[in-house]
């Protein structure tokens, strides 16, 4: 049965891929990089988000000096526009649900604590989060490979949260991947950060168009556990 539901942050719960994409021409203008299109943001985004800049041009000189310089460039922009974003549809009715259910909710992102508690609060989510797996500073992202899975691999032991207990949500290919490896539930919401065609290439479990199709689909997940059948393919959207 499931009992506990991972949502990444940014794309997923909070509806900011455009910002995030205007923040990163952004950047991309102020490092010498190409313009590029919102298509060609959702197809070439990824973590570490340097090989993002480099693979658009930016100055490789510049960026190896002051690694930085692209994350200043991109935040000056986007935590302006990031405050008047809201959620994505049906976030809130989800996780009242999960709440009413008694299914933990927790956000594990790239994003840093402060950046994600500081907009759950404007929001008015605080109390419909149980917990928040996030960095503490942006460093990990800039210029390494993603700390997630493992952040979450280490709070799914310390909580006592088996792999069938578990569904992660995402809308990159980060989290389906992650899920697969660690063996949970994996949900891919379209319109997010990547491309249908990356996340359709991951192998997510499900596809959903809208986080109000995570209720059915966890009702299918306890139904064909319970009959002993896995995970299923529930697909939607």
């Amino acid at each position: 049965m499931i009992v506990s539901v991972g949502f990444d942050w940014n794309g997923t719960l909070l509806a900011d891929t455009t910002v995030s994409y205007k923040a990163s021409k952004a950047a991309l203008k102020a490092l010498g990089g190409k313009q590029i299109s919102l298509e060609d943001f959702r197809q070439t985004v990824v973590v570490p988000t340097l090989e993002f800049y480099l693979m658009h041009g930016c100055d490789e000189n510049l960026m190896k000096a002051d690694p930085y310089a692209a994350s200043a460039a991109f935040h000056n922009v986007y935590e302006k526009l990031a405050a008047g974003c809201r959620t994505r549809k049906h976030a809130r009715q989800v996780l009242e649900y999960l709440e009413q259910e008694d299914i933990q909710r927790f956000i594990v992102t790239n994003h840093t604590h402060e950046g994600v508690n500081r907009q759950l609060s404007r929001l008015g989510m605080e109390d419909l989060i149980d917990d928040v797996i996030a960095n503490d500073d942006i460093s990990p992202t800039l210029t390494g490979s993603s700390p997630k899975k493992d952040m979450l691999a280490g709070f799914l032991s310390e909580k006592g949260y088996t792999p069938g207990e578990t569904m992660i949500v995402g809308d990159t290919e980060e989290e389906i991947e992650i899920g697969k490896e660690l063996g949970i539930v994996t949900v891919a919401i379209m319109d997010g950060y990547h491309s249908e065609e990356r996340l359709r290439s991951a192998g997510a479990d499900h596809y959903i168009s809208n986080l109000g199709q995570i209720i059915g689909i966890i009702d299918s997940v306890n139904a064909s556990q319970a009959a002993g059948q896995g995970f299923g393919q529930y697909v939607r959207g």
